[in-house]
């Protein structure tokens, strides 16, 4: 009953492996924006939900145990029924060879860590206005 209240919301999910990150993203999504946000602690369990939940947009770290942020979205553009799920990378890491590499991995964005507030949804809002026709939901912004 309750995930029918909520079928028509833009769906995020953060997978990062720090609760402070992951604390930080879904204040900031739920404060700009009317979504509904779930968690994920690692690549692995990143897949799994994006399996079952089929979130509108992705945002992943880099760095994490289990299964790390590239081989995650290696795997998920190797999964044909989850394949163009919009990800939006999180990384403390400022490298041009790193950010080439994500290109590969058709990857909309990245945001650097530490995530600051303002910036960071004027950012995301903009972002998502120029790739509305990638995500099954719009996403609508709070006053």
């Amino acid at each position: 009953m309750q995930e029918e209240l909520y079928s028509d919301l833009f769906t995020i999910l953060i997978v990062d492996d720090l609760k402070t990150i992951r604390n930080l993203m879904r204040h900031l999504l739920q404060k700009k924006f009317k979504c509904r946000v779930f968690e994920a602690a690692d690549g692995s369990e990143g897949l799994q939900m994006i399996a079952e939940y089929r979130p509108d947009l992705v945002f992943s770290d880099i760095s994490m145990p289990v299964l790390d942020g590239l081989s995650m979205i290696k795997q998920l553009r190797e999964t044909e029924e989850i394949k163009d799920t919009p990800v939006i990378i999180l990384t403390a890491i400022e490298d041009r060879d790193l950010i080439r590499k994500l290109a590969g991995f058709n990857i909309l964005d990245y945001l650097l860590k530490p995530i600051e507030i303002q910036p960071a949804s004027i950012r995301i809002k903009k972002l998502v206005a120029e790739n509305q026709h990638l995500f099954k939901h719009t996403l609508n912004f709070n006053n």
